[in-house]
Parts: structure tokens; C-alpha cells; sequence
């Protein structure tokens, strides 16, 4: 898997400082590939594009997650779409190889500036199921407020030493 560029400590700075209380009582979602059922992550959560919260705009619903989606790998160069000046890279199923999500490799600055999750991957509603992720009692439905960090989650394990032994 070809790791996304270092976003280095300022702009992660910029990314903690506008997020929002809002997210913390937001669902966790496992997500797999609608083409072929792979699990794609389990830290997932329901979103809607900042570039087309714009009044007027169509709402653009998707998934994004925290940290790279473990059954997906990037390809490609990075592009920028008509919406915002963010550089992005398209990321495919590794058990189909259907493009189903990008990564935010640089935000723009309207991006930064509007209140945002700080999730920088992100998985197209429409090539994705998803369903909520229960607790460790396996009765309620797990918030973000009480997700473990991605480096200690135990549904991610050996995904972040992965992740971070490939940079």
C-alpha cells in the first residue's frame, strides 16, 4: 500500500483545532464493499461533503474514517475536483479492485475552515455498506465519543504498526 504523504505537525494541528463536539455522538460504522463484501474499516462514520454544504448545493453523502481503511490500498496520481481545491487520491478494494473511496492528501484551506471531522479518508456511499458497530458489551451502539484511539483499537490491530512500519 502506497502511504499517503506526510501531512506534517502543522496541518494536524489545524485539523484538531477545528473539530467539532458535534461528531462525538455519532454512530461507528463497520463498512465492506458492496461489490464483494470485503470488510473495508471498522471506524466509520456517516458524513456529508463539506464542499456541497453549500446552500443550493446537492448534499453529497458518504462515509469517512480516521485512519487508512485496512481493505483498500491508494492508486493513481493526486487530482483536484471542481468543488475545492483539497488534493485528493482514489483508493480501490483489495478483494475487487472497484475504486470506493480517496484519501484527502492535502485539504484546502476552506476545508480546514469549516467545521469538519478531521477524517481524511473517505468512502463513497454508494460503493459501501454499512452497519453499526456495537460496544465491547455488545449491546449499544458504539459512539465516537468512545472510540479508542486507532493505534489501541482492538478491531484495528496491527493496522496502525502496519501503517506506520510502511512509511
Amino acid at each position: 500500500m502506497l502511504p499517503p504523504p506526510s501531512l506534517g505537525p502543522e496541518l494536524h494541528d489545524a485539523l484538531d483545532r477545528v473539530l467539532h463536539p458535534q461528531f462525538r455522538c455519532k454512530a461507528v460504522c463497520e463498512l465492506r464493499c458492496k461489490h464483494c463484501a470485503r470488510m473495508m474499516c471498522q471506524r466509520g462514520m456517516k458524513a456529508i461533503l463539506l464542499a456541497s454544504s453549500k446552500p443550493g448545493e446537492l448534499r453529497v453523502e458518504l462515509f469517512s474514517t480516521d485512519s487508512p481503511p485496512p481493505g483498500a490500498e491508494l492508486f493513481g496520481d493526486d487530482y483536484t475536483t471542481a468543488s475545492c481545491r483539497c488534493l485528493i487520491r482514489d483508493a480501490a478494494c483489495l478483494g475487487c479492485g472497484n475504486t470506493v473511496a480517496y484519501n484527502v492528501t492535502k485539504p484546502c484551506a476552506t476545508c480546514l475552515q469549516a467545521c469538519n471531522n478531521g477524517h481524511l479518508w473517505v468512502l463513497h456511499a454508494d460503493s459501501v455498506s454499512s452497519t453499526d458497530r456495537l460496544d465491547t458489551s455488545g449491546r449499544k451502539i458504539l459512539r465516537w465519543a468512545d472510540l479508542p484511539p486507532a493505534e489501541t483499537d482492538g478491531d484495528m490491530a496491527g493496522v496502525h504498526e502496519y501503517s506506520l512500519f510502511c512509511r
